[in-house]
C-alpha cells in the first residue's frame, strides 16, 4: 500500500510540475513590425509538354447576361422550321415553309 501510496504522489508532483511549466510558457511571442521581404525567385520550366484536348457535349452552366456582337457573313443551316414572313402584300403574318 505504501509502494501505491509512493507512486500516486510522485505523479501528482510531476501533473503540478507541468502545469506550472506550461503556465510559465504559454504566452505567446511577439512578431516582428516589419519582416524582412524576401527576394523574388525566377523559376523556369523545360520540357513541357503540349496537351491538346478537344471536349465535346460538355454543359457549362451560365449566369447572368451574355452579349455578343457578331460581324461579316454568317451562314445558318435551318432545317424544318417555320419562318414567319412579312411584308409582303396580301401575305401578312401567313408563314412561309
Amino acid at each position: 500500500m505504501k509502494r501505491l501510496f509512493g507512486v500516486m504522489l510522485m505523479m501528482l508532483g510531476l501533473v503540478v510540475v507541468a502545469v506550472v511549466i506550461a503556465s510559465l510558457s504559454s504566452h505567446p511571442a511577439a512578431a516582428a513590425s516589419n519582416p524582412p521581404a524576401l527576394p523574388p525567385i525566377s523559376v523556369s520550366v523545360a520540357n513541357t509538354p503540349n496537351v491538346n484536348a478537344n471536349i465535346t457535349n460538355a454543359s457549362l452552366p451560365v449566369t447572368g447576361s451574355v452579349n455578343a456582337a457578331i460581324s461579316g457573313t454568317v451562314n445558318a443551316n435551318i432545317i424544318n422550321a417555320s419562318i414567319p414572313v412579312t411584308g409582303w402584300p396580301g401575305n401578312e403574318g401567313m408563314k412561309h415553309r
